[in-house]
């Protein structure tokens, strides 16, 4: 019976063993630290580079898409512009046949009534030569008192003509190069077409330089021709741009208009001709004298250099350089 006992309590005691046994395995194990393969080291690489590749992709599209609005708007902004030339090169040339249209009609007229006149001079001719000896002498008297009254009537406008047109010849333009001859615009009653400033309205042919201002009276009205045409006092060639306005320090109603153009594009080498208009000055006696400067301070007279046009061969040395015009008014109670 003894031994019987104590083999059970060694089975019992064995048995507590291997529990304990088992739970230090247990607990052993779980203190382990997690084994991470180099699989899934790899695959989350690969997710991180795959999500990076995305976020590029996703900024370069939206780079893309601005770069194209901003095409689009340069596209839509140069088109708008180009439209708005086209209407005014159209509008133009509207103008333009609109007054060739009326100058043909005025010539069609003048014809006309030209045809007009010598028909009933020949038909009075013709009544003339019907009558009596008497009444023919009496007639021929008078036709030749008529056409003495004519004559000198005709030699006493051509006289008037004449002088008015010395007058014009004679006249000194604020340049010093004479009058200029344009055709104008005429309305449909024929007389002069103005712009909004009050300005003629030249029919430049290509190339043409552009008149910017007129021979005008002491009240500033304009001065026409015998065929009513204004005379042209400055110009400018017809691809001038221009750059700014002067303005007098002592009056400010005076002023000197600066425009520049170039013969041909404007690059190192290029001729760039600057073009001086002044306004108010007619009647002053005055000088010009171009100057230049390296800084917009300190200024040099150029030599030979005293007329409304000034001629600059650019290069490296004065691209960057400053020009402008000096009026010197002698009446300077003016």
């Amino acid at each position: 019976m003894k031994k019987k006992n104590y083999e059970r309590k060694m089975l019992v005691t064995l048995a507590a063993l291997m529990v304990l046994v088992g739970c230090w395995t247990a607990l052993g194990a779980s203190a382990e630290e997690p084994v991470v393969s180099e699989a899934a080291l790899v695959a989350e690489a690969e997710a991180l580079a795959a999500e990076q590749a995305a976020m590029e992709a996703e900024a370069l599209a939206a780079a893309e898409q601005a770069a194209a609005e901003q095409a689009a708007k340069e596209a839509a902004e140069q088109a708008a512009a180009e439209q708005a030339a086209a209407e005014q090169a159209a509008k133009e040339a509207a103008e333009k046949a609109a007054a060739e249209e009326t100058n043909e009609t005025e010539t069609v007229e003048a014809v006309e009534a030209k045809e007009e006149t010598e028909e009933i001079e020949a038909t009075e001719n013709t009544e003339v030569t019907e009558e009596t000896e008497a009444t023919e002498n009496t007639e021929v008297t008078e036709v030749t008192e008529e056409t003495e009254v004519t004559e000198e009537s005709e030699e006493a406008e051509k006289i008037e003509a004449e002088e008015e047109l010395v007058d014009i010849e004679e006249y000194e333009t604020p340049l010093a190069i004479g009058a200029f001859l344009y055709r104008y615009q005429k309305n449909a009653d024929g007389s002069l077409a103005l712009d909004e400033n009050g300005n003629p309205i030249a029919l430049l042919e290509e190339g043409q330089d552009v008149p910017k201002t007129w021979l005008r009276d002491e009240n500033g009205a304009l001065i026409l021709d015998r065929n009513g045409n204004p005379v042209a006092t400055q110009t400018v060639p017809a691809n001038a741009m221009y750059v700014q306005t002067l303005r007098d320090r002592v009056n400010p109603e005076r002023s000197i208009d600066i425009y520049v153009s170039f013969g041909g594009d404007a690059v190192v080498g290029s001729t760039a001709s600057f073009s001086a208009v002044l306004n108010g000055y007619d009647g002053l006696v005055y000088s010009l004298q171009w100057q230049q400067s390296d800084d917009g301070s300190n200024w040099e007279n150029l030599a030979a250099a005293n007329n409304a046009q000034l001629d600059v061969v650019t290069s490296e040395e004065n691209m960057y350089d400053f020009w402008r015009v000096q009026v010197t008014i002698t009446d300077v109670l003016g």
